[in-house]
């Protein structure tokens, strides 16, 4: 996932935030983005790790599944499937039966679900995955839950008088 820059979207508005305040927000984040493939039922949000540095947050896969969901896939039509014998499992069912992919990407007959026969353009076209864009929602409202601790440091420090001796406390 793209790394989201704290304290505003336009380069003019970045404020440098030290990086114990960024990994907070990552972990709130990769918190919010957890529950989130947990409602989803998906196991694979569990992988999900936190990533930082000063002023910059981000959420980590490990191994890259879930970005597919996160930033949705194109339409396809798999060529490399012509000939070959391939598993459909019946979602009503839940059983497996295997059939040979044989005319991938002409036009005619296909089966759906329940044996209707139906006239495509395009024999077995994947639809692709719509984006949830979950992990930049979960980054966003992280930062914007935040956003008052930061608020709040920045006000302290700016409401300070010039000749005050201003210390904060970093852990």
């Amino acid at each position: 996932m793209p790394n989201h820059l704290l304290g505003g979207d336009r380069g003019d508005e970045k404020i440098p935030v030290p990086s114990w305040f960024a990994r907070q927000v990552a972990e709130d984040a990769v918190k919010r983005a957890k529950a989130y493939g947990t409602r989803r039922r998906w196991t694979a949000t569990r992988r999900l790790r936190p990533l930082w540095a000063q002023g910059v947050v981000g959420i980590r896969d490990p191994k890259k599944y879930l970005v597919y969901q996160d930033q949705g896939t194109d339409p396809y039509t798999p060529y490399h499937l012509e000939g070959k014998t391939v598993p459909i499992k019946d979602k009503r069912t839940g059983k497996v039966h295997f059939v040979k992919a044989k005319g991938v990407g002409t036009p005619g007959w296909t089966r759906l679900p329940g044996g209707v026969r139906v006239w495509k353009e395009n024999r077995w076209r994947r639809s692709g995955i719509p984006a949830t864009h979950f992990m930049r929602h979960a980054l966003n409202d992280a930062i914007g839950e935040n956003r008052h601790v930061l608020s709040d440091r920045l006000k302290r420090i700016t409401e300070s008088l010039p000749n005050d001796y201003f210390v904060e406390n970093l852990r």
